[in-house]
């Protein structure tokens, strides 16, 4: 275990010492986007899927059967592969908490947070004590908030996804030295 921490290793600097590492937990966390997200996605996959039937069963050109597969394929991935992509992710990153700055490892790309100049932190406690503690604001467009992925962290908001004793961890950020 303590070796996937071992990447903060050359991040830290004199007198800077670890004072929590964790990962996200296992298992989905339904968001609030998912009350919108998850009809969507299976009116769009039933859609596509409606739509290569008919093309295939009617007869039509070849081309609209092959238009369809896309809309499919992304279908497929709202409703079932964004989960499946969110356990992936969890499973390769890491966080690690020092006095001075907050180090999160995603896959290969390493982003650090210096203590200093914390942003904003908003915190969401789920019913089994996990949370989510997100720093600053997702950026809002045209008055709705803007969403190229379905988390977070896939927008460029920093956060510690489903950690357990979130309420611990937002302690030890408040005493962090900065």
């Amino acid at each position: 275990m303590q070796d996937d921490f071992n990447f903060c290793r050359p991040h830290l600097v004199n007198g800077e010492y670890i004072l929590w590492q964790g990962k996200p937990e296992k298992g989905n966390v339904i968001t609030s986007a998912d009350i919108f997200l998850i009809p969507f996605s299976l009116l769009w996959c039933g859609f596509a899927f409606f739509w290569e039937i008919m093309a295939i069963t009617n007869g039509a050109p070849f081309f609209f059967a092959l238009f369809g597969l896309p809309f499919i394929c992304i279908g497929l991935y709202l409703v079932v592969g964004r989960f499946f992509w969110t356990a992936y992710i969890r499973k390769r990153t890491a966080y690690v908490i020092t006095n001075k700055k907050i180090i999160r490892l995603r896959g290969q790309k390493i982003d650090i947070l210096d203590g200093k100049t914390l942003p904003s932190i908003q915190v969401v406690v789920y019913k089994n004590g996990n949370g989510t503690i997100q720093f600053g604001q997702e950026p809002f467009y045209y008055g709705r908030r803007y969403r190229r992925g379905f988390s977070n962290s896939e927008m460029g908001v920093f956060s510690l996804e489903n950690i357990a004793n979130v309420v611990q961890v937002q302690e030890i950020i408040g005493n962090m030295e900065g």
